[in-house]
């Protein structure tokens, strides 16, 4: 909103943030301005981008032609997709030149703890946040790129899952984190240990928010 105060003015909207984190907390609906972050992952439609300091990362809904490293400049209104995922719908994307040297390290972490509880998740008195998992517990890094180990456990055409002894169990077989690949990637073999980068997302089904590591390409899978 504007706000007249005598010999100044201010206008609330859109909200400029310096952090990731802070975007992800602001009510839904909101516009939001962030600049200077870095591009995590590239997906049709969608990019990422994180704080470099890896506290933080947020999906951005966007046909942008952007690159891993770039660093991008965007304005957009933050909401919930149809996965039940925090995401900025953008209007507006600059982008900066940069190198994949420019992508934070992903955050190594175990299977239980992929997705987590949520952040700043509210409905009352306004919408905002992302949802937790409805098994998750601990820190949100939804929007985050982290690297998981385990066993394969299951497969299919376009994803597999993993299992490090957490034995995480979502109510659908096989137990472990769920990962999808992109097409052209071949998921690994039932049985192989594995270690997988992706970025922590999640899927709605059946009225329930479940955790999904997406992976970028094939590189981010290897055998162990």
């Amino acid at each position: 909103g504007h706000v007249d105060v005598g010999c100044f003015e201010w206008d609330s909207s859109p909200y400029w943030v310096r952090r990731v984190s802070q975007a992800r907390a602001v009510p839904r609906s909101s516009t939001i301005e962030l600049r200077g972050k870095a591009v995590s992952a590239v997906f049709s439609g969608a990019f990422y981008v994180e704080d470099y300091n890896r506290t933080a990362g947020i999906r951005v809904a966007s046909a942008a032609s952007v690159s891993l490293g770039n660093l991008a400049a965007f304005a957009g209104t933050i909401g919930l997709n149809v996965n039940e995922e925090l995401a900025v719908t953008a209007t507006g994307v600059t982008v900066m030149q940069g190198s994949v040297e420019n992508v934070p390290r992903e955050v190594g972490m175990a299977n239980w703890c992929v997705g987590g509880g949520g952040y700043f998740f509210s409905l009352d008195p306004e919408e905002r946040g992302q949802p937790g998992l409805v098994y998750g517990i601990g820190l949100n890094n939804i929007g985050l790129l982290v690297k998981i180990w385990g066993n394969v456990t299951g497969r299919g055409a376009d994803w597999f899952a993993v299992d490090d002894g957490s034995e995480v169990d979502d109510g659908y077989d096989p137990i472990g984190v769920e990962v999808s690949v992109p097409a052209g990637v071949t998921p690994p073999k039932e049985g192989e240990y594995v270690s997988v980068t992706g970025v922590s997302s999640c899927v709605e089904t059946g009225g329930e928010v479940l955790g999904v590591l997406l992976v970028r390409d094939a590189g981010d899978i290897r055998s162990l």
